[in-house]
């Protein structure tokens, strides 16, 4: 028998929720619903990914009103009024259009954006399973460059959005994902805590903690590195940080006045690697 216990070619979507890894967006809500005890005057919100679109996931977070919550949709679901969600989006009242710099990522440079925007209240009702009333939103790019492929979101949240302002803090919200999937690939990958030889919950657990700020800091000097182009180094590099590095590339002591922090966050990225070329673009988490 196999480890798993699970029949050979059974139709994974008759499973249990509690048996498909699709549970871990579940068993993520719930801790966020512990914290959420434990802080009574911080707003969670939680955002995820297509793979979140899971009725089972809308139920449970329909019965915490206190956390708010926003996925993409991936599934064209069946609503109240017996139509699909798909066809009830591309009518939805026009909100108006939002504007925004998609960032830059690997093989795709950053580029001006305008979403049209449409949301209405829905009622999603599957055969057989409790209904759940959501807000659904699509923001959908009406021109692109050739070549280039539309962006078209559709989300799903318990928020309102009956004006453009409300719709654009959900965009924000969606827009952020990115961000916080890149602070995890410099925690996992960046800082390789995922290798980490450390047998105790006692030792792994400051283990995590350390490396957890050293990847903010990689991220949040990325981040103000490309925004911040006039300010000096100091303003997050004590004075022994940015002395060591000026020394470690020239060669030579460093100057009275510290440098503008690019050019110092330029020399860091050389120690690992970043060759400063004009095609390069300004330095990344991975040689920082």
């Amino acid at each position: 028998g196999r480890a798993t216990g699970r029949p050979s070619g059974e139709d994974k979507r008759h499973w249990p929720i509690e048996a498909k890894e699709s549970m871990r967006w579940l068993e993520g809500f719930a801790r966020c619903a512990e914290l959420a005890e434990t802080l009574p005057d911080t707003r969670l919100i939680y955002v995820a990914d297509r793979e979140c679109d899971i009725h089972e996931f809308m139920v449970r977070a329909q019965r915490e009103p206190g956390i708010d919550w926003l996925i993409r949709a991936t599934h064209d679901r069946c609503l109240a009024e017996g139509d699909k969600l798909w066809s009830r989006l591309a009518q939805a009242p026009l909100l108006g259009e939002v504007a925004f710099t998609l960032p830059a990522r690997p093989n795709r440079p950053s580029r001006p954006v305008v979403l049209t925007v449409r949301a209405e209240r829905v009622t999603l009702s599957p055969k057989g399973a409790e209904s759940v009333t959501v807000t659904a939103l699509r923001a959908r790019e009406a021109s692109t460059p050739d070549g280039v492929e539309p962006l078209d979101w559709r989300l799903l949240t318990n928020r309102p959005a009956t004006t453009l302002a409300q719709a654009a803090e959900l965009l924000k919200w969606y827009g952020s994902r990115w961000s916080i999937e890149v602070f995890f690939r410099i925690f996992k990958t960046g800082c390789r805590v995922e290798a980490l030889q450390l047998s105790t919950v006692e030792r792994l657990e400051p283990a995590l903690a350390l490396y957890l700020i050293i990847a903010w800091r990689i991220q949040y000097l990325t981040a103000l590195g490309r925004a911040a182009t006039d300010l000096p180094c100091d303003v997050v590099l004590d004075s022994a940080e940015w002395r060591a590095v000026y020394i470690a590339i020239h060669r030579h002591p460093p100057p009275a006045l510290p440098p503008s922090l690019p050019a110092m966050l330029g020399w860091i990225a050389r120690l690992g690697g970043h060759l400063g070329r004009k095609c390069d673009g300004p330095p990344a988490p991975q040689a920082l």
